[in-house]
């Protein structure tokens, strides 16, 4: 009995441990920016960006700099992003995706924000 139970519990954890990487100083960095306290995210992120892979360093540059109204360097961020193999999450991507289009409205650049919306419908 109790090695089918020991036997069990080391089948959950690779299960639960086997799904997409968990990056935890991200999911901090991200917390703020949700909290929409841009300033201590950026400030987390400049400690913890060597830590973190290159999807999730483009995309925290790519919303600090919208959020500081950077929208040049926020659509380079994005671009370097797109050019990269690796994928991040749906809900991630999603918000790329918008925030493209409010650095193109930003810029005034309506085309590119029209791009973007088209883009985010096959998301």
């Amino acid at each position: 009995m109790m090695q089918r139970l020991s036997l069990f519990m080391l089948l959950l954890l690779s299960v639960a441990g086997s799904g997409q990487h968990r990056h935890l100083e991200f999911e901090n960095i991200y917390r703020q920016i949700k909290d929409k306290n841009f300033f201590k995210a950026r400030d987390m992120f400049r400690e913890m960006k060597p830590k973190l892979p290159a999807d999730y360093r483009y995309f925290t540059e790519a919303v600090l700099d919208n959020a500081f109204n950077k929208p040049e360097e926020s659509n380079q961020k994005i671009l370097a992003l797109s050019g990269l193999k690796m994928e991040l999450p749906d809900s991630l991507m999603l918000k790329i995706s918008h925030i493209k289009e409010d650095n193109c409205m930003k810029q005034y650049d309506y085309s590119g924000a029209k791009n973007a919306v088209l883009v985010t419908f096959k998301i």
